[in-house]
């Protein structure tokens, strides 16, 4: 699960992207990424009216020149002052047993990122 939650005193563009050498295919609201035989699923569980499309991330000198490699974006437009984006990744094409999970047990239990607590291991 990848969270981000964006607040803003004004509206502001807002574009959720990962880049990838996988080979992207879209179905809407969700996404299938292959690469060297494996298969990664994402699905955006929030906001209920976004949707998953492609780039290129290939850059022009002297940047990397990221040949090969494509950005799987969410783009929710320039008036944004608040918003969640909540992305599920399982290597389980049945993203939709997940999603229930989540909605079930993750989304009544969230916590704002300002609460959130640093695990420390006492090994």
């Amino acid at each position: 699960m990848v969270q981000d939650t964006i607040e803003a005193p004004s509206p502001i563009s807002v574009r959720w992207q990962v880049h990838t050498r996988a080979a992207v295919t879209l179905n809407g609201r969700r996404a299938t990424l292959l690469l060297k035989g494996k298969t990664l699923y994402a699905q955006i569980l929030q906001p209920a009216d976004a949707v998953f499309s492609t780039e290129s991330a290939e850059q022009s000198p002297p940047q990397n020149p990221n040949k090969g490699v494509a950005k799987l974006v969410i783009d929710l437009g320039a008036n944004v002052t608040s918003t969640q984006i909540d992305v599920l990744l399982s290597t389980d094409p049945d993203l939709t047993a997940h999603a229930k999970c989540y909605n079930a047990l993750t989304c009544t239990a969230r916590l704002p990122s300002d609460r959130w607590t640093l695990l420390t291991s006492t090994r």
